[in-house]
């Protein structure tokens, strides 16, 4: 079982006594440290202390039986995020592996999208998208269980440009393609994706 933690202080800060005192862990901050063993105290939605708390009163007290506690996990290779739009508990599988976010948009990427792709039902509604600003909006509209960050799939921008033709780009085709990316990029993807072989 992995515990996740979100952000953290070593000191209580004060008397009153913890929503949620993880008792017994070996805790892995994230930042390359040894693990080390300790308690860790939770007030709302925020890591109050972490350290020698076993003496702090807490409404739940979770005893971790010497597993490991850590933030969560991020999935490099995330895959679609439409489908969290479309069926949000499909997000539960990652959130009980410690996943609390993942990249999605290797090789082919939710944006940008030609006008003429068809609209996908989201929670009863038809919607339809060409940039990531677009889709970035529906993410923020329907919720999403888990983080995600999003790069631009370099086959999309190619696919919207070209379509799915063997061919090479003439000096215009490429320049769209530039702009393309450059938007994506401008409205939040974190980097570019290539498929050599699909």
């Amino acid at each position: 079982m992995i515990v996740l933690i979100v952000g953290c202080s070593t000191e209580p800060g004060s008397d009153s006594p913890f929503d949620v005192l993880i008792t017994n862990a070996r805790v892995v901050d994230g930042a390359g440290n040894p693990w080390f063993r300790a308690d860790i105290g939770i007030r709302g939605d925020r890591i109050a202390a972490v350290g020698t708390l076993a003496d702090h009163e807490a409404v739940r007290i979770i005893d971790a039986e010497d597993r490991v506690v850590s933030p969560g996990f991020i999935d490099m290779m995330g895959q679609a995020t439409t489908v969290l739009m479309t069926d949000p508990p499909s997000a539960e599988s990652k959130l009980r592996q410690g996943i609390t976010t993942y990249l999605s948009g290797e090789g082919g990427s939710a944006a940008p999208r030609s006008p003429e792709a068809p609209p996908i039902e989201i929670q009863g509604d038809e919607q339809a998208w060409q940039t990531y600003g677009d889709y970035f909006q529906l993410l923020e509209q329907y919720g999403i269980p888990i983080n995600v960050v999003h790069d631009v799939g370099l086959t999309q921008v190619r696919r919207v440009v070209l379509g799915d033709e063997d061919v090479q780009p003439t000096p215009e085709q490429l320049d769209q393609m530039k702009m393309l990316v450059r938007q994506a990029m401008e409205d939040g993807a974190v980097g570019t994706s290539t498929s050599l072989i699909y």
